[in-house]
């Protein structure tokens, strides 16, 4: 290449470490060295300050050759500075440089930059209006002046005493060049809250400088007053040396000083961005562009009600020119604003208001490339908060700058960023910004996200190392669409279940109306997710003529990728108030974590054809800022239709005006917390099952029939007063702490004829909870067809009597075991009842099922049962009379007994009792509601009292019975029922043990309906005492 050096320039070969004369041969030598050798620069810029250099000017990227100059030199006089400030757009960078060598007397030629005249409208200075200046006539000789003093004004009013404000935060000195940007892979947020407070000043710091600032704005305050009155005087006395000068009055305006200058005329007011949005571009940006509108799309801003942009204040670049350019743009945020969440713009909103991008492409000339063929698609971004969410009232600023376009291909893109302000302090900033845009065709070929193998990969999520977990949440959920909605109307209780039942306050959930971005949550897992920490799944069905797609664009209908990251936000805040983040509607909102940089990575779109949008959070981190305001930072991606189209990394929130504290707080047991109490338990068994289990058992008030519990008088469960699992998830490991209260005057001792709680009544206190557990877990709702609830079996110990003096009765049983097939459930329960001291007194294991009525009526008895047959005549043996006492009516069971002397297996002895089935019998309108069948525990019950005759019969006298003997093993088993339409009931028992000394019984037998074995009895043990 053909080599010329311009005069007056001394060049240095970072190759050979020293100045060189430029030539082609040694331009190509110095430039072939250091590409095969190391570059020394220390050496390079020591020699040049040797021989004079004192300024050094950086032209590359970033600034980390002026750096190394200040390094190098250390104390030696110099300055060193870098086009590309950080966080600079370029022509500021330039001017700053230009005016730096200006300051240190560098010969600069400006002609460049200002030579040219504009003809941007953007460029054009306001007018002026008559009171801001003076026409002056130009020659003539010098006038004579006469001056008379102006009219001494009273001197100012003494300021006001200074008031002392209370202690402010003041932020640390921002460095030249610095900007608001945050690293793409910011600390944990944990660290950026603790490195934060150490530089916060201390109170007694803070008050000096508050009350420094304060003279300082009294001070200025004054300064400008006596600015505003000399600027008068010089007015006054320009003015009259024209008027003696020329004899004419000049135009000034006759106040004695001029008003504050308006504001600024705004490059387009609101009006006219609308008009942008709907209308036609020429009505807007002049005739320059009326080609524009000829073409089926262009560029534009959204429509109402997502038209953010109130007002373009300036604009910097040439029109149609393609290069870079920038505009500033403001949002108010009005009272009752459509979007408020909490009393504050929306994060989504606060970003989207940044909108202006889309009409600054415009006006640089996008659509003269695309021609109307490619629409707009926002590719990547990463956003940084800095401050609090905007309230009504504020006006947040937007500075918005398009570094430049590319192409590639057919497709435009064009980078950008921006930085948002509210009264001059930063609230966001927005970086590597990318939209491009694309034909239909190129944007159907898209992949979506696509996933590298590290991004699959589970790593472990971040936890303070005094993480507490909040309220009790162990098994993956899902919320039905009615719980959902609860949830929107504060009820968390209907929405998460009981231990959301008693919050003190109204809770803060989620924004409806517009803001409506979820209609339901398909999982919320506490350990799930790719951190470990965490995953929720939401869901929202969408239709063509939704807001966010009709208004967003006017002829090209696409969700915003704003509004996709609120969505996702939206799923996480479910999550997180599942999780026990609950704070008080109207004290508390959520936010952005300042510090921490959420990038967005769009690759697809939602359009009108679109059926469901999905969004799915992975929790990475959570903990709590230093001063105690919780906060989250999560992975998100959103699928249109199950396709991966949004990434979002490290989505933060925080849950400002709480702290961890008074969340901790809330989830602190509660001894006397009862989560379903006696009228709920009567809506179980007697009344609409929804009052008691909420919105997903609506449909068994009326329309369907649900397994209840039993209703009075066969009703032995007053509360539930501890419980784990989540309420509808059909899962092992549920577990429920019921109450019984004795009353001393309980019916069942009375009938008993002694004052021991009979063995059926004590059965029932057992296994009830386990039918409300069974309820509790949402059993029923698995099946489309109803369902009856019965016991199969069980074996269990006895280990103190229960009298009226017990009291209260406490029973915890855990669901150890679920298994479903062919239209049935089967549970099985451990079961353990202490009273109210501790003492253990009945414990065993139980199983359960669900089964169709058709299932119920095709069962065919106890398979093997071989039932006793007598071969000689019985012996009638009396229900009435005698000592023991036998039960009075409501618990004597049996009509007839006959006792068939050493018969049986052992030749002990054998019993028959019968009973003809009374459909009116108390116990069908109490065991169940809506599916009367005969207690299983009353026919166990019976074959008691077939001991009892026996025992009365063989040991008669004074004497009460002990039933069952305490410390013993007893096992039943049901393959049947009787209920209202059976004729006649046959219990049998033969027995198989007998101790004279100890007066004890053990027994086994069956019970028969209309001649089908349908229960067996096993180590039945029964004892009198004296």
């Amino acid at each position: 290449f053909a080599t010329h050096a311009p005069k007056g320039i001394r060049y240095y070969s970072g190759a050979f470490g020293k100045s060189y004369v430029v030539t082609r041969e040694s331009a190509a030598d110095s430039i072939t060295t250091q590409a095969i050798r190391a570059v020394n620069f220390a050496a390079l810029i020591k020699t040049a300050y040797e021989d004079g250099v004192r300024t050094f000017v950086e032209l590359g990227p970033q600034g980390s050759c002026t750096r190394m100059v200040g390094k190098i030199l250390g104390p030696l006089t110099h300055n060193a500075r870098s086009v590309d400030g950080r966080g600079a757009d370029e022509i500021s960078g330039v001017l700053k440089t230009l005016a730096f060598l200006l300051s240190e007397r560098v010969p600069v030629d400006l002609k460049a930059l200002y030579g040219t005249r504009t003809f941007c409208a953007g460029h054009q200075a306001a007018a002026l209006a008559p009171a801001q200046f003076v026409r002056l006539p130009l020659g003539g000789r010098p006038a004579k002046v006469s001056w008379t003093p102006p009219r001494q004004e009273p001197p100012p009013a003494s300021p006001k005493p200074f008031v002392a404000v209370p202690s402010v935060r003041i932020p640390a000195p921002r460095l030249p060049g610095a900007d608001f940007e945050s690293p793409r892979s910011p600390a944990p947020a944990r660290a950026l809250f603790t490195d934060a407070i150490r530089h916060e000043p201390s109170p007694a710091a803070a008050d000096s400088l508050a009350h420094a600032a304060a003279l300082t704005a009294q001070a200025h305050e004054m300064y400008l007053k006596l600015a505003r009155n000399f600027s008068a005087l010089q007015t006054r006395n320009l003015t009259e040396q024209i008027r003696i000068a020329t004899g004419v009055r000049p135009l000034v305006s006759e106040v004695s000083s001029p008003p504050a200058p308006s504001a600024k005329p705004a490059f387009m007011d609101r009006k006219a961005c609308l008009e942008f949005a709907s209308g036609k571009i020429a009505n807007v940006l002049g005739e320059a562009f009326a080609h524009v509108d000829a073409y089926p799309t262009r560029v534009r801003l959204p429509e109402e009600p997502l038209m953010l942009c109130d007002r373009v204040i300036s604009v910097t670049g040439v029109p149609n020119s393609m290069k870079s350019g920038s505009c500033i743009t403001e949002h108010d945020v009005l009272p009752n604003g459509w979007y408020l969440d909490s009393g504050r713009i929306p994060t989504c909103i606060a970003v989207e208001a940044g909108q202006a991008d889309l009409f600054l492409s415009g006006y640089l000339g996008i659509d003269s490339q695309t021609k109307g063929n490619a629409v707009y698609r926002l590719l990547d971004a990463i956003v940084t908060f800095h401050d609090h969410l905007p309230k009504p009232g504020q006006v947040i600023k937007y500075d918005i700058s398009i570094d430049g376009f590319g192409q590639h291909d057919d497709i435009w893109l064009f980078f950008f960023r921006y930085d948002s302000t509210v009264d001059g302090k930063p609230l966001l900033t927005m970086r590597k910004g990318c939209a491009g845009f694309f034909t239909t065709a190129e944007l159907a070929k898209g992949k979506g996200i696509v996933l590298t193998d590290a991004e699959k990969k589970t790593v472990p999520g971040r936890l303070p190392a005094d993480w507490k977990p909040l309220a009790p949440f162990t098994d993956k959920v899902s919320l039905t669409e009615g719980q959902f909605e609860a949830l929107r109307a504060g009820d968390l209780g209907a929405a998460f279940g009981p231990s959301f039942a008693s919050l003190p306050f109204v809770p803060d959930t989620l924004p409806g109306g517009r803001m409506k971005l979820v209609d339901r949550i398909l999982e919320l897992d506490p350990k799930g997710g790719r951190y470990g920490l965490g995953r929720a799944v939401g869901e929202m069905d969408i239709h063509p003529d939704d807001w966010h797609l009709v208004c967003h664009f006017k002829d090209d209908n696409v969700m915003p990728g704003t509004l996709m990251y609120e969505c996702c936000l939206h799923t996480l805040r479910v999550c997180l108030l599942r999780m026990g983040w609950v704070g008080e509607k109207g004290k508390v909102w959520h936010e952005a974590v300042p510090g921490v940089a959420s990038q967005l990575k769009c690759r697809g779109q939602v359009l009108a054809s679109t059926k469901k949008a999905r969004y799915e959070l992975h929790i990475k981190e959570l903990g709590y800022q230093a001063d105690g305001t919780p906060f989250c930072v999560a992975d998100a991606f959103m699928y249109s239709d199950d396709k991966n189209i949004v990434q979002i990394t490290d989505m933060s929130v925080r849950l400002s005006g709480t702290n961890r504290a008074s969340i901790e707080s809330l989830w602190l047991k509660n001894e006397n917390t009862v989560f379903y109490d006696s009228d709920k338990i009567m809506a179980y068994s007697n009344g609409n099952p929804s009052e008691a289990f909420g919105e997903p058992y609506k449909i068994f008030d009326k329309d369907r029939i649900l397994a209840r519990l039993p209703g009075p008088p066969y009703q032995f469960l007053d509360r539930i007063v501890g419980l784990k699992g989540e309420p509808f998830v059909l899962k092992a490991g549920a577990s429920a702490t019921a109450e019984y209260a004795i009353a001393k005057d309980a019916w069942y001792f009375k009938e008993n004829g002694q004052a021991t709680m009979p063995f059926a009544i004590l059965l029932e206190v057992a296994l009830q909870p386990c039918g409300w557990l069974a309820a509790y877990c949402g059993s029923a709702l698995t099946s489309p067809i109803d369902l009856s609830f019965r016991n199969l079996g069980g074996d269990a110990i006895q280990h103190i009597e229960v009298t009226p003096a017990t009291g209260t009765l406490v029973t915890s049983v855990v669901m150890t075991k679920v298994s479903q097939s062919g239209g049935m459930i089967i549970q099985n329960y451990d079961m353990t009842m202490t009273d109210a001291s501790g003492r253990l007194v009945y414990k065993g294991k139980t199983e359960f099922g669900f089964f169709t009525k058709e299932s119920l009526a095709q069962q065919v008895g106890l398979r093997g049962a071989k039932p006793f047959v007598p071969s000689t005549a019985p012996r009638p043996l009396p229900l009435s009379g005698g000592l023991p006492a036998l039960p009075g009516p409501m618990l004597l069971l049996l009509d007839s007994v006959e006792q068939y002397d050493h018969a049986g297996p052992k030749g002990l002895g054998a019993l028959i009792g019968r009973r003809a089935v009374n459909p009116n019998e108390w116990f069908f309108s109490a065991h169940f509601y809506q599916d009367p069948v005969c207690p299983g525990s009353l026919g166990l019950e019976s074959f008691v009292e077939l001991m009892k005759c026996h025992a009365r019969d063989r040991w008669p006298g004074a004497g009460r019975f002990e039933n069952m003997i305490l410390g013993r093993t007893h096992r039943w088993l049901y393959r049947g029922q009787y209920t209202p339409v059976n004729k006649a009931v046959e219990v049998q028992c033969w027995i198989t043990a007998v101790d004279e000394a100890d007066k004890t019984l053990t027994a086994d037998g069956y019970l028969l309906r209309d001649g089908l074995v349908v229960y067996e009895m096993r180590d039945f043990t029964l004892k009198v005492n004296p």
